[in-house]
């Protein structure tokens, strides 16, 4: 036997499994590739979310309770660019995945706020 206690070998057995692969016997190539494709749902799933909360504004809390004052001037264009980069911007980082309550609390603040 070697120099290497049981501890390093399964260390090093841990990392060329995760050079070659992501875990679940895929490359990481196909790895990266779904990855990918789960971002860009993610993504596109941040974009009707915001879409939703613009058209509930508009058509049903601004009617509703205008008598309160509330109301909607549509900002230029260069507003709607800066709150869209603004409200996008953290989906391109944020955890697909669940692992830790962290991660729930992230999702929380980013949804709510």
């Amino acid at each position: 036997m070697g120099t290497n206690t049981v501890h390093e070998r399964v260390h090093m057995l841990a990392l060329n499994s995760a050079v070659t692969t992501d875990g679940t016997g895929h490359s990481t190539q196909e790895a990266g590739a779904s990855r990918f494709k789960a971002r860009r749902i993610l993504v596109l799933g941040v974009v009707f979310y915001i879409v939703s909360l613009v058209w509930v504004y508009v058509n049903v809390v601004v009617p509703r309770y205008s008598y309160l004052g509330y109301g909607y001037e549509s900002p230029g264009i260069a507003g709607f660019v800066v709150y869209w980069v603004m409200a996008l911007a953290p989906s391109c980082w944020m955890p697909i995945g669940v692992r830790r309550p962290s991660h729930v609390a992230l999702w929380v603040l980013y949804l709510n706020v």
